[in-house]
């Protein structure tokens, strides 16, 4: 997995005026090294600011740095440049959060805007978030540098799923279309769904809906209820049959080819018509639906 190393910050103690020129020298060397320590996380995964739709997650990686020679001491080097390199890393997993498309209409900033409980939700998660992991390196010239890195889940009830599930329907009032489940079985055991939008301009979002082509609301927030969205999400994303398989859809899941995207942001997809008899068909036999085991293929994943 590859990120963009772009987050370095470099923080120096200034002793006096008179030390600008070693300042700006020593400025020069920890900023390329925080680039390389940077490019080193990631290859580990960690990732500088990354919005991963197929394993569920927000990790953001910072960089500070602190000169050796002009701080009281080792350790108050150390704790100066983890504690900038954290506070960092909260300030850009906050941007990061606010910018993720909660549906078709908004994204978390946009509902946070008009909730004050959604605002306090939303801040609760930032400061709530899992430490991944905390390096420090000492340069040649003196610089301390320290990467801190920070992850929030998005498909659980500790994660941006709970908030999801207090934002309002982006299809709100629109006709909800419910199966019947009186058709003979299936002749085939599927074992979950995958609802193919490659080659679509689609967009992952925390509450996608899925529509038929005449406006009704076969799946998303509006059927499933608030607890079950907190708890499991609506959907899952991923770029490959495979991922697909292996994140709930099963073996030999039911395939669906998305008709097109559709709403302000592209988040929600037109299924066949012909094809949703059957889909209601499987969740009334396998309950493939708020089974948790419906999952949305898409090649526009970061």
């Amino acid at each position: 997995m590859r990120f963009k190393a772009t987050l370095f910050v470099i923080i120096l103690l200034l002793g006096s005026w008179g030390r600008a020129a070693v300042l700006d020298e020593a400025a020069a060397a920890a900023a390329t090294a925080a680039e390389e320590m940077v490019a080193g996380v990631e290859e580990d995964e960690g990732g500088v600011a990354v919005t991963n739709w197929t394993d569920g997650y927000i990790e953001v990686t910072a960089v500070g740095a602190v000169n050796l020679a002009l701080a009281q001491s080792k350790a108050h080097a150390l704790s100066q440049a983890e504690e900038t390199a954290r506070a960092l890393a909260y300030r850009k997993l906050a941007e990061r959060i606010y910018g993720v498309q909660v549906n078709s209409r908004t994204t978390v900033s946009g509902a946070v805007a008009t909730s004050d409980t959604l605002t306090t939700q939303t801040r609760g998660l930032v400061r709530d978030a899992h430490e991944v992991r905390v390096t420090h390196e000492i340069l040649d010239d003196g610089s301390i540098l320290c990467a801190v890195t920070l992850s929030v889940p998005m498909t659980t009830a500790r994660g941006l799923a709970a908030l999801a599930a207090r934002v309002p329907a982006a299809n709100a009032g629109a006709p909800i279309l419910v199966g019947g489940g009186t058709d003979p079985p299936l002749e085939v055991a599927y074992t979950g769904v995958v609802i193919d939008a490659t080659g679509l301009a689609s967009n992952p979002a925390l509450s996608p809906t899925l529509l038929t082509e005449d406006g009704f609301v076969v799946y998303g927030a509006e059927t499933l209820g608030p607890e079950r969205v907190s708890a499991l999400g609506v959907a899952s994303y991923v770029k490959t049959l495979e991922q697909a398989q292996e994140r709930g859809a099963g073996a030999q899941p039911l395939v669906i080819k998305a008709i097109k995207a559709v709403g302000e942001y592209a988040c929600d997809l037109v299924l066949p018509s012909q094809i949703v008899d059957i889909l209601f068909q499987l969740d009334a036999q396998a309950d493939v639906l708020k089974g948790g085991r419906l999952v949305i293929m898409t090649r526009g994943l970061e």
